[in-house]
């Protein structure tokens, strides 16, 4: 079987062990603007 020519249809790569550090380090901003874990008093 030959490589696909194009890279678009290659398999993506999935790590052997996911990981969950450095996660809320990536998302943190994210999740600040869009409210995501902030407390609603009402």
């Amino acid at each position: 079987m030959s490589p696909p020519a194009d890279e678009s249809l290659r398999p993506a790569a999935v790590p052997d062990k996911p990981v969950l550090e450095g996660l809320e380090a990536k998302w943190d901003a994210d999740w600040e603007a869009s409210g995501i874990y902030r407390f609603d008093e009402t």
